[in-house]
């Protein structure tokens, strides 16, 4: 191989490998600014979520406040309150039952929605 068939092979190898170091600059720089901007959505959202829980937390203890104030249970004894407590939690019982039901259903029509679309 003669010198200048050298310094041509030595040229485009320096064209080749600057091309790919500039490819791989670009391809860290978009990944990079993907990664920055999924973190910056996802912890907005998480700052909104929690401060509506919070409005949400605050919310049920003012109800439980008001609830606990009213005139309709200060003459309840406790054994009655207990056993609205109980009613309440069997209702709580039977509607999870319930959700549970509804969870099933909602994966059967699923499961026929993909059977007829295949």
């Amino acid at each position: 191989m003669s010198e200048a068939d050298a310094i041509l092979v030595e040229k485009h190898l320096k064209k080749i490998t600057i091309r790919a170091s500039w490819s791989i600059l670009s391809a860290i720089v978009i990944a990079l600014s993907s990664v920055a901007g999924f973190y910056f959505t996802t912890s907005a959202t998480l700052h909104e979520h929690t401060t509506d829980i919070n409005e949400v937390k605050e919310t049920v203890q003012d109800v439980q406040v008001h609830l606990n104030e009213m005139d309709v249970f200060k003459g309840v004894s406790l054994v009655e309150m207990k056993a609205m407590e109980n009613g309440l939690e069997a209702v709580e019982k039977q509607v999870e039952k319930v959700d549970k039901k509804v969870d099933k259903l909602d994966d059967k029509l699923d499961r026929i929605l993909y059977q007829t679309r295949n």
